[in-house]
């Protein structure tokens, strides 16, 4: 594969996981709150077993087509973006999917708020990485 290819297909992933980002950010998880009983805990297992498969490619895409890159070329963008990527991973694994595994055992508010808090950090991480893909495009 060229080096155009590569980067299409790194932006194609950071472009889909920005805009998933916000749609989970906005709508998903806040309806977690108003999602009652046994309702909860079937719907948050639809959730976490579907959404597996829509962020699972495009984030591990990005990640190694980044750490690629950035050993592969001088350019210094891709280190900002493997940096990135690393941050992203890294709150994914130690905030979310914890608070997941705990939201799997039964509706907690308190949980559901931290993990709208915490998804911020990806929130933002995204869509800088959103932008840079947009700032990047020629036209």
């Amino acid at each position: 594969m060229d080096f155009a290819l590569w980067v299409k297909l790194h932006d194609a992933s950071v472009f889909w996981m920005t805009c998933l980002i916000w749609v989970v950010q906005l709508n998903v998880y806040p309806l977690f709150y108003a999602i009652e009983g046994d309702q909860f805990n079937k719907l948050h297992e639809q959730h976490s077993n579907r959404i597996a498969w829509l962020v699972s490619a495009p984030m591990f895409l990005q990640l190694g087509i980044s750490a690629f890159l950035a050993y592969t070329t001088n350019e210094s963008g891709w280190i900002y973006r493997l940096s990135n990527a690393v941050f992203l991973f890294l709150i994914t694994g130690f905030h979310s999917v914890p608070c997941h595994h705990k939201l799997a055992r039964g509706k907690n508010l308190a949980l559901i708020g931290s993990l709208i808090q915490g998804n911020w950090w990806r929130v933002v991480l995204w869509t800088c990485g959103g932008i840079d893909v947009i700032w990047r495009l020629e036209f």
